[in-house]
């Protein structure tokens, strides 16, 4: 199969275009940020105690948490880092926010295992992801703010550093 005239084009635009979106959001933007999370908490509740954690319950909890959120980047002279307490008052915020909403909800829930804010050097801006040690012990990576495209720009980005509530993490 020939590719049609231009299309090697086509995909360099496309391309370049998911490199360049950098932290904004490509998903369904919610009207009322953060209805239902209550119910969420006690669903989750329920669902620790019948099933204890699995990869599974961790992947719900952080999806929920970025459907519950609407992203609103900071102005560029004032990137105020919200709080999980200053985040759940309105639900909204930029990736860094969304990330200590995530990181949040798992130690309300008593999550038992490591939780790590983890800061990326993209090719447009620096990203604030989460990191969750699964009960099996892997780590995991969680996109505060997914993209179309956004595992390339991950794999085009370095740590710049990581922390916990104990230690900071240099690579």
């Amino acid at each position: 199969m020939v590719p049609k005239k231009g299309a090697w084009l086509k995909a360099l635009i496309l391309f370049s275009l998911m490199i360049c979106v950098g932290c904004s959001p490509a998903y369904f933007q919610p009207t009322e940020p953060g209805t239902d999370y209550r119910w969420l908490i006690e669903n989750w509740q329920h669902r620790i105690e019948k099933e204890g954690w699995n990869e599974a319950l961790v992947d719900d909890v952080t999806r929920s948490c970025i459907q519950l959120s609407k992203y609103e980047p900071d102005p560029v002279d004032d990137d105020h880092w919200e709080t999980y307490q200053e985040f759940t008052r309105d639900f909204k915020g930029d990736c860094e926010d969304i990330t200590s909403f995530m990181y949040g909800t798992l130690k309300r829930l008593n999550y038992p295992n490591n939780l790590r804010f983890r800061i990326l050097r993209m090719p447009l801006g620096d990203h604030a992801v989460l990191m969750v040690e699964l009960p099996d012990q892997r780590w995991k990576m969680f996109n505060s703010v997914p993209l179309p495209g956004a595992s390339i720009d991950i794999a085009l980005s370095r740590t710049v550093v990581e922390w916990d509530d104990k230690y900071i993490y240099y690579p």
